[in-house]
């Protein structure tokens, strides 16, 4: 058996192996490395990013080209649809503002480990010519003392840093879409038509931006199922989000799922025709088309609709500039409201509600009668 001092000292032996192996993975402060510290990545990044005229974001599976053109950065795996202009400046201000928090490993057998291995995303930027301005691996990320901080590593060279609030860097062509297509206010939202392909259509409205939506040509028999299922239709237009985007030409031949046409109480009119993916997500092909008519009165005083654009025709022209010609996927979550049909949406009175209805209807003819 171990005596007490031998085991002591075989803790003691242990603890230096594992202070070893960290020292090894994230580095010991050296006399060169504290000055690096709280230092920028990229010290002159901030006079050269106007000279960006191309950036590529590439992984093991994926890569991606934004490209500037004409002021606007578009997507070339997405046929040149604009990128999220948001998305774009979030990234130059964040590589301009990076700043080293630590220097961690210089050995390439351990890149891997913190992500900068064969799986780490390498995120070029370019000028004119063919030679990148810089080149950075980005490897793991994680939230640390309340901020996100991120491994890279600057191309050729063997040290590696963590580097604090760099956003996500993704090589998937999608992510670097606009996260919405549409974002209309909900109260703006006046009447909404589903046509279908067999026929089948009905109307959803309201009389004013504060009241409930209603289902035209409800039976006296019929009543809406569950609580306000009207509402989640109006919804889908506030923050119309879109997983993917391709020219509209590229879904000629698809199976129609249905027409959709909204319109605010300001003016604002939008189409929407739905095609099937042809595939079993549920997700469904849109393209749309918008038109402004001034809504009566409005040229007798101010708008009285707060969330409704200064200029309507602006926002309709808007709207045009960014859809025509395209296709865009929207989620199956947007579809199963947008694609609704009148069963889904209305069922039966129990036999009790509709004679007590029925009997109410009776009293008020006869009290009409009698007082009459």
């Amino acid at each position: 058996m171990m005596s007490e001092r031998q085991t002591t000292i075989l803790g003691f032996l242990t603890l230096i192996a594992v202070l070893a192996a960290i020292w090894v993975l994230f580095g010991e402060t050296a006399p060169h490395e504290v000055g690096q510290r709280n230092a920028p990545l990229y010290p002159d990044l901030a006079r050269q990013i106007n000279e960006v005229q191309r950036i590529t974001i590439a992984s093991d599976l994926n890569t991606t080209t934004l490209t500037r053109k004409d002021g606007v950065w578009v997507i070339a795996e997405k046929g040149g649809y604009p990128a999220d202009a948001k998305q774009v400046g979030q990234l130059f201000g964040a590589l301009i503002d990076a700043r080293i928090v630590r220097e961690t490993t210089r050995n390439p057998d351990l890149y891997e480990r913190i992500g900068l291995g064969d799986k780490a995303v390498r995120l070029s930027l370019y000028g004119n010519g063919e030679k990148p301005l810089l080149t950075l691996h980005v490897g793991d990320r994680s939230y640390r003392d309340r901020r996100f901080e991120t491994y890279v590593r600057r191309d050729d060279e063997a040290v590696t840093y963590v580097v604090a609030d760099l956003p996500e860097v993704r090589a998937e062509a999608s992510t670097w879409l606009p996260p919405t297509l549409l974002d209309i206010a909900q109260n703006r939202v006046a009447r909404i038509r589903i046509t279908h392909p067999d026929g089948e259509d009905f109307l959803i409205s309201r009389p004013a931006p504060d009241a409930d939506f209603t289902l035209a040509g409800l039976k006296e028999s019929e009543r809406l199922k569950g609580f306000r299922p009207l509402d989640p239709i109006a919804m889908v237009f506030t923050t119309m989000g879109l997983r993917d985007v391709r020219p509209a030409a590229e879904i000629a031949g698809h199976d129609r799922l249905a027409a959709v046409h909204m319109e605010t109480f300001d003016g604002l009119a939008i189409d929407l025709d739905l095609v099937k993916t042809g595939d079993e997500t549920g997700d469904a092909w849109a393209t749309l088309k918008a038109a402004y008519t001034p809504p009566e009165g409005a040229d007798e005083g101010p708008k009285v609709m707060p969330d409704a654009p200064e200029d309507g025709a602006a926002e309709a022209d808007a709207i045009n500039a960014r859809t025509s010609g395209w296709a865009f996927r929207l989620p199956s979550s947007s579809v199963i409201s947008l694609a609704r049909h009148r069963a889904d949406l209305v069922e039966d009175k129990p036999a009790a509600d509709a004679a007590e209805g029925d009997a109410d209807r009776d009293a008020d003819g006869k009290s009409d009668a009698g007082g009459s």
